[in-house]
């Protein structure tokens, strides 16, 4: 688990606490330069990126996903398309020490060629069999696996059903206008919203969002990168884990009502 303030925290599978440290981040240039000089391969350009929220770890090391640490450094630069190109994705910190002894990764080649998917500069991944990055991009209906050093493995996947991808260029909206810009885009237009692997039946789910209907997104599932399913899903409804052959979902929390609901489902193929 990592905390707000750069701790991190070690739990078995029992959820009993192993150790707990601080990530220690190599911080050789001070902000202020890279203000005016952003710097792709300096791990001081990046930040944690908590809103996606997935950190997965092997037995001694955990990849931890990265956002641009300054405005000149983000996905909405106007003047550059270098954080498209060159920005880093993912961090590897050694779990024993708290050092993030590399940055890597890089975005999909479609946020270079459409800009206004860069709203939608968000990704979302998994480790399968332990060695093998599966990684999905919310804007591309491509899955790429890579291995632990993001050398390509190969891509596939399928666009989901009747979204509306047509997003709408950004590039003239002023700066207070953005944040309204960006909340109606995430709220009318599509894009991909999660990427589970689980290993125990070697089954990868992707969601995805649809939001013409007002109930129910969608949710692909794979076996050996071939899409055997297509199906409708609760809203923002993302599978998190396999047991005793059910498949089950985040938590929907209803904080008025006091309320927390979980799907759990079947598949028979």
């Amino acid at each position: 688990f990592i905390g707000s303030s750069y701790d991190y925290y070690v739990f078995n599978a029992d959820y009993q606490r192993l150790q707990d440290s601080v990530i220690r981040w190599q911080q050789d240039k001070p902000l202020e330069y890279l203000h005016k000089n952003p710097t792709p391969e300096d791990h001081r350009s990046y930040n944690l990126a908590y809103y996606i929220g997935d950190v997965r770890t092997t037995n001694e090391v955990a990849f931890l996903p990265l956002m641009g640490a300054t405005p000149q450094f983000t996905a909405f630069s106007f003047d550059t398309d270098l954080f498209a190109s060159e920005a880093r994705i993912l961090a590897s910190m050694n779990l024993e020490t708290g050092e993030v002894d590399r940055i890597f990764g890089r975005f999909s080649p479609i946020y270079g060629q459409n800009p206004a998917a860069r709203v939608f500069s968000i990704f979302f991944y998994d480790l399968v069999d332990g060695e093998t990055l599966a990684i999905s991009y919310a804007a591309d209906p491509n899955i790429y696996l890579f291995t632990t050093d993001f050398r390509h493995i190969t891509t596939f996947g399928s666009k989901g059903r009747d979204m509306d991808i047509d997003y709408e260029d950004f590039s003239g909206i002023s700066d207070q206008d953005f944040e309204r810009f960006t909340f109606t885009q995430w709220n009318t237009k599509d894009a991909y919203s999660s990427l589970t692997y689980i290993p125990e039946t070697n089954l990868l789910f992707r969601g995805y969002t649809r939001n013409a209907d007002p109930d129910m997104d969608g949710l692909q599932v794979y076996r050996d990168n071939v899409l055997i399913a297509d199906v409708d899903v609760p809203n923002l409804r993302k599978v998190i884990g396999y047991h005793d052959g059910w498949y089950y979902t985040n938590a929907e929390i209803n904080e008025r009502e006091e309320t927390k609901t979980v799907y759990r489902f079947r598949l028979d193929f």
